[in-house]
């Protein structure tokens, strides 16, 4: 589980058929969802309140974000739906 500041509300229509409605504001998430791409663009991990460290591959003395998500992935494509806040 990491935890997540989210900037704006979405739907995020996973490849087994279940959404995850994401609302703004801090939130833990699941580790598969968080490597999403559009996850990590709508978002900003929450440094751990322990440690001071950012991200959940964070190590000694280290600050590590997730990689940058331009290049291709194998995962199948998701369709996501963008939720007109009120």
């Amino acid at each position: 589980m990491a935890t997540l500041n989210v900037k704006t509300r979405f739907t995020l229509n996973l490849p087994d058929g279940t959404k995850a409605e994401f609302q703004p504001g801090v939130q833990d998430v699941d580790d598969a969802i968080v490597d999403h791409w559009y996850v990590q663009a709508n978002s900003e991990l929450v440094p751990d309140k322990k440690s001071g460290r950012r991200g959940k591959n964070a190590t000694d003395g280290e600050q590590v974000e997730s990689p940058a998500t331009d290049s291709q992935s194998d995962d199948p494509p998701v369709a996501i739906e963008q939720t007109p806040e009120a």
